[in-house]
């Protein structure tokens, strides 16, 4: 295997190994809220992450996708528009010229 092939299978390797990490951190936080909003025992908490958690997880609404840097949290916020989601009052006074504020 040619050095570059085996760097980009490490990547690989990394970004999945990252992926399976963040959806463990995500799983667990999410037990934890359930069981402390709730107060319910861990089993219990367990078992009602484990029957919505994949179609939570993967929802990305009304973003479209995660964010994962700054350039996606913009791009979001633009893309929004087309999918019928308006700006908040705190982002349309964000992007008024200071002069036109009341």
């Amino acid at each position: 295997m040619a050095t570059d092939e085996w760097y980009v299978l490490m990547i690989h390797i990394l970004q999945l190994a990252l992926h399976c990490v963040f959806q463990t951190c995500v799983r667990r936080e999410s037990m934890l809220s359930v069981m402390m909003g709730r107060n319910i025992e861990e089993s219990d908490a367990r078992a009602v992450i484990d029957k919505v958690f994949d179609k939570c997880y993967n929802d990305t609404e009304p973003f479209g996708r995660r964010m994962r840097t700054f350039i996606d949290e913009e791009q979001a916020l633009k893309e929004g528009l087309m999918y019928g989601y308006t700006p908040s009052k705190v982002e349309r006074d964000a992007q008024k010229p200071e002069n036109m504020k009341p």
